[in-house]
């Protein structure tokens, strides 16, 4: 009977052992590791991404990412249609405007690979604020792009304007004396870039950034997404709504009866007429600048931070944050393509495709190490003040957002103008 234990304690410890050399060598027991070949897709530019991608393959040789570049214009059709049969690529890049449309295609990250409060420990509000929803990781952010304000030294110095506004009451002042006129009362240089939609780009971010400065998210990033566009405050006993507030300050800009008119339809788009030299100062995106300097290498261009309301307590702009996602249709989903995420996503190569992109990174960790390049100093400051909101689909919450501010301009109810969008935003989140 003894011999018999004895051979039974001796096979199940052979078992055991067997056991425990297949989990620690991948499968295999010559200690092998299984190798995955991941395809990503996304829309920057390829060098952007390509030049982390290099060393890293080289270091991790079982988990490598092949990235392709994809046209933004055909990206998301591209990219359903082939999720939909089955070619599509196991990682890809998202934006915060696409987490609505696509939650359905992407895997979640395992919990095991990172609790919510190692991803909100690690990555910025803006982001987070996005890539968590319904207690699930989304996707690992990796880049910021905020608004910040782009100012002409030069004609600054002209005015004896010796530092860009920091308040929107400074804003105006100045934007009053930055104004030139010919003798007809024709503006020939604008003092600011701002009021109206057809030749402003970033009319809805710089509206939006108005109103979260005001107190009100417009749709709450978290669970339920309650629409709060039309919501009021109360501030020194007088109820105010934020959104009325921004689209009348927006388009204070364009009203020829008061002097802080500067802006109308002759010019061109405020990146386009700042290069020219014809404008002073706008509000637009950290990415906005190599554009800037490629156009006029002698412009002597100023970058701080967007304004403030006066005795506002908390500062804050305006992001768009773009993500690592996972796609539900890989055959790598459960572990190794957010392994090969979490590994490639490190604070060192956010910094390096952040300068590519010119944007800023979206850990708090690469954020921390500051920058030595003025610009990209105010991009980082800026990127942990910013905030966005829910956005279900950006083509047509522009055009929401643009209807408000053209019917303002036009002089009709503000407050039915402002009830309508928020009306019109709730149908886009059914």
């Amino acid at each position: 009977m003894q011999k018999v234990q004895v051979i039974i304690y001796i096979v199940t410890i052979l078992i055991v052992f067997v056991v425990v050399a297949v989990l620690f060598t991948g499968g295999g027991i010559r200690g092998k590791d299984p190798s995955y070949n991941l395809t990503m897709w996304g829309t920057f530019p390829e060098n952007s991404i390509r030049d982390v991608l290099t060393p890293y393959n080289r270091e991790n040789k079982n988990l490598k990412i092949t990235y392709v570049e994809k046209n933004p214009e055909a990206y998301e059709e591209e990219l359903i249609n082939a999720l939909a049969t089955g070619t599509g690529p196991d990682v890809w890049v998202i934006s915060e405007g696409m987490i609505h449309r696509h939650k359905d295609k992407i895997f979640p990250m395992p919990s095991m690979l990172m609790t919510e409060r190692e991803f909100k420990e690690t990555y910025t509000d803006v982001s987070t604020s996005i890539f968590f929803q319904d207690n699930t990781i989304l996707g690992l952010p990796f880049s910021v792009d905020p608004l910040v304000l782009f100012w002409n030294k030069d004609f600054f110095a002209s005015e004896a304007l010796a530092l860009p506004p920091s308040t929107w009451d400074e804003f105006i002042t100045y934007t009053e004396r930055l104004t030139k006129r010919d003798a007809g009362g024709n503006i020939t240089r604008a003092g600011a870039g701002l009021g109206l939609t057809s030749n402003i780009p970033e009319a809805k971010d710089i509206v939006s950034l108005l109103i979260l400065q005001g107190g009100t998210s417009i749709i709450d990033t978290g669970s339920p997404h309650d629409i709060t566009l039309g919501e009021t405050r109360l501030v020194n006993q007088i109820r105010l709504s934020p959104t009325e507030s921004a689209l009348r300050f927006y388009t204070v800009f364009t009203r020829r009866n008061k002097t802080s008119y500067t802006w109308n339809n002759t010019f061109s788009d405020p990146q386009t007429a700042f290069s020219r030299e014809e404008l002073a100062m706008f509000v637009g995106r950290a990415s906005n600048l190599p554009v800037i300097l490629n156009a006029n290498s002698h412009i002597n261009v100023g970058v701080s931070p967007v304004p403030q309301f006066a005795g506002a307590s908390i500062n804050i702009t305006h992001g768009r944050t773009h993500a690592f996602t996972v796609s539900r249709a890989s055959p790598y989903r459960n572990v190794a393509a957010w392994q090969a995420l979490k590994a490639f996503n490190t604070a060192l190569n956010q910094r390096a495709i952040a300068e590519k992109l010119w944007a800023a990174p979206a850990r708090r960790d690469a954020l921390r190490q500051n920058h030595s390049f003025p610009a990209f100093s105010v991009f980082y400051e800026s990127t942990l003040r910013a905030r966005t909101w829910y956005d279900p689909s950006p083509k047509d919450t522009a055009t929401i957002f643009n209807t408000m501010i053209n019917q303002t301009i036009a002089g009709r109810d503000i407050s039915g103008n402002v009830s309508e969008a928020a009306k019109r935003l709730k149908d886009l989140l059914r």
